[in-house]
């Protein structure tokens, strides 16, 4: 027979003995303040600008040290640190069991990329953003050939299976080798 302390239930929980896990060590959901939880915020993106900063920085010393282009450098190194996050969060979310959540963090990601900050910055810039010929005629493409091709997998069944997950990133990974022989 197992028996419960009562003193031990929070009473902040209504009742529920678990714990809200944030997945933050000493982070336990209600525990923390608001004004706690504001100062990890605002110190998170602090150290995400910082870090962005030099993300660019070397990427563009690496690009020049190597002799590729920055656009290769853009489409492999900076977009692959900058997708981490989100690899994170879906990854975390798929193993929870919270799918809706990687989905929806890996499409909102993607349409805030493309169109908050690709329009901020050419809203932003003097002279709008150049795009070069070689993004036109094969990066651009490819995207449009990999967002139509899509479009049965997320439709049929509304499931996206290991096997489909498994070439998405075969994809990817084709993509990356294509560019980098492009680039030498």
């Amino acid at each position: 027979m197992v028996t419960t302390d009562e003193s031990a239930v929070d009473e902040r929980s209504n009742g529920a003995t678990g714990d809200s896990d944030t997945g933050m060590p000493g982070f336990r959901g209600s525990d923390a303040s608001l004004w706690g939880q504001l100062a990890l915020i605002a110190a998170g993106l602090g150290l995400l600008v910082l870090g962005s900063n030099w993300l660019v920085a070397a990427s563009i010393e690496v690009a020049h040290w190597l002799g590729v282009s920055e656009l290769i450098i853009g489409l492999t190194v900076i977009a692959g640190g900058t997708s981490l996050p989100e690899a994170a969060t879906s990854l975390v979310a798929a193993a929870r069991g919270q799918r809706n959540i990687a989905v929806g963090n890996v499409v909102g990601s993607n349409l805030f990329n493309l169109l908050g900050v690709l329009g901020l910055t050419a809203a932003i810039a003097p002279e709008g953003v150049p795009i070069a010929s070689q993004a036109l005629m094969f990066d651009l493409p490819v995207m449009l050939a990999v967002a139509v091709a899509c479009l049965p997998v997320f439709l049929t069944g509304h499931v996206i299976s290991r096997r489909e997950g498994g070439g998405f990133l075969g994809s990817y990974l084709a993509y990356t080798v294509a560019l980098v022989l492009m680039a030498s």
